[in-house]
């Protein structure tokens, strides 16, 4: 793909450890499974997340379909009627970030601000995700370029359209080319009120509803779709580069049986330490 704001999205690579967020029971599933949940993000703790990003392709959509006057009009009415087959697919999301030990974190993922951030080499990330169809991208709260990637997705999809087609089959091609586009790429944009996160995901899908690897969790008010990401292969170790406790009021305990669960499961892992934030929720 030639289009420059979507080549720089695909190539940029963490410069250094990449972490999830979990409570203890989720480190218990984690380090026993060597996976996590990768939820479809249509039930993201946040329901404005796919929101803010079919609104941006939404409104640029509106003003070219006001603007053109040309051989594109019809195109672009029907990529503003795809975006309400949305719903139909899937997109699974696994959230990791840049910061190790960070408030907004602890309070947003770990029940009663207790948990435990895992810290992974993105090379081994990337390794893993590429086996799964997935892919590891960055997050961006820049709006600029939000719209500039929006854009291309929309110019993307159009050049696929051929002027010798007839009007239902231009149609149809480019609707096919912009719903998997966009929908790999709508995760990654992300209002700009959470940019302290600096957070990475690894991307799959999209996936038809009936994928028979979607799996289900109970959540808070509805039944979660998932698939698991596997951190590593059957026979092979799981490997954490660091793991960090987050604040506690018996830190020192909580990290000793944090490196008893890792001994007791063959983890792989160079760094187990407390975090020294005062946050309570105790």
């Amino acid at each position: 793909m030639s289009n420059d704001a979507i080549k720089t999205l695909q190539e940029r690579r963490p410069s250094d450890f990449v972490y999830h967020y979990t409570s203890a029971q989720g480190l218990i599933g984690i380090i026993k499974s060597k996976s996590l949940w990768a939820s479809s993000m249509q039930y993201s703790n946040d329901r404005t997340e796919l929101k803010h990003a079919v609104s941006l392709i939404r409104g640029l959509l509106d003003i070219h379909l006001k603007m053109e006057r040309g051989p594109w009009n019809d195109l672009y009415g029907a990529l503003i009627d795809a975006v309400s087959l949305f719903s139909d697919f899937h997109i699974n999301v696994g959230s990791f970030s840049e910061e190790g030990d960070l408030l907004s974190q602890w309070r947003g993922y770990c029940p009663k601000g207790i948990g435990f951030s895992l810290g992974f080499d993105p090379g081994i990330i990337e390794r893993q995700a590429k086996k799964q169809h997935f892919r590891l991208m960055k997050c961006i709260y820049d709006e600029r370029l939000q719209r500039n990637i929006c854009e291309e997705i929309i110019a993307e999809a159009c050049s696929a359209a051929n002027h010798e087609m007839d009007t239902e089959e231009r149609r149809d091609t480019v609707v096919n080319g912009f719903i998997p586009l966009f929908l790999q790429l709508a995760p990654t944009l992300k209002n700009i009120s959470f940019n302290e996160e600096k957070e990475w995901r690894v991307i799959g899908g999209p996936f038809a509803a009936d994928d028979p690897q979607i799996c289900f969790r109970a959540g808070t008010f509805a039944v979660i779709p998932y698939r698991t990401f596997l951190l590593a292969d059957e026979g092979e170790p799981l490997r954490i580069a660091d793991i960090v406790v987050g604040p506690n009021p018996e830190s020192l305990l909580a990290k000793n049986s944090v490196k008893y669960l890792l001994e007791r499961y063959g983890v792989e892992c160079d760094s187990v330490r407390e975090s020294p934030g005062t946050y309570r929720s105790w």
